[in-house]
Formats: structure tokens, C-alpha cells, sequence
């Protein structure tokens, strides 16, 4: 629970404040979204599996996570590879427009 808290605060808030602050972005940049989403979910598996299961040992905590899971691991953990994915390339457009206005 805590970790999905985490989450919506520092992750999910920040990424919404920037879309209804600049309502251009998920519109303009729609299908650079989908392809940041569907490159997040194929190569986050693949790395989280290999880095957690084979090289060391995470045991999520079932008062930190809620429980349910996807590939074994918590559905917060996958959520946090999508919300940062895109967060970051949100930021990164905010700072690109806003660098292109002050030329």
C-alpha cells in the first residue's frame, strides 16, 4: 500500500499536473506515449525478471505492496516503470517546447 502511495504522489500527480498544465502533450505526442508503454512493458519484464530472480534477491513486503501481481512480481512495480517512462519523457517535452520558445 505504501508503495502504491509513493507512487500516486511523487509519480502519477506530478505526470497529471503536467498534461492538464500542457493538454498538447498526451494529444500531440499520443503514439510516442504508446511506443514509450509497450518499450517500458517489453524490456521492464524481461530486466526486472533477470535483476530481482537472478542476480539478487527482493522480497516485496506484503504491508509495502498490495498483492496482486503480474509475472510474479507487484503490480506497483510495473506501474512505476510506466508512470517514470512517461513522467520523464513528459518532462522532457515541457523542457524541449519551453527551450524552442526562447530561442
Amino acid at each position: 500500500m505504501i508503495y502504491l502511495l509513493v507512487l500516486l504522489i511523487f509519480g502519477v500527480l506530478p505526470l497529471f499536473y503536467l498534461w492538464i498544465k500542457y493538454p498538447h502533450l498526451p494529444k500531440k505526442y499520443h503514439q510516442t506515449f504508446f511506443m514509450i508503454f509497450d518499450g517500458v512493458l517489453i524490456f521492464s519484464i524481461p530486466w526486472e525478471a533477470i535483476s530481482v530472480n537472478k542476480i539478487w534477491f527482493y522480497d516485496y513486503k506484503t504491508s509495502v505492496v498490495l498483492g496482486p501481481t503480474i509475472f510474479g512480481f507487484p503490480v506497483e512495480e510495473l506501474l512505476f516503470f510506466i508512470v517514470a517512462a512517461l513522467l520523464t519523457a513528459s518532462t522532457t517535452l515541457v523542457f524541449k517546447k519551453r527551450h524552442q520558445e526562447n530561442k
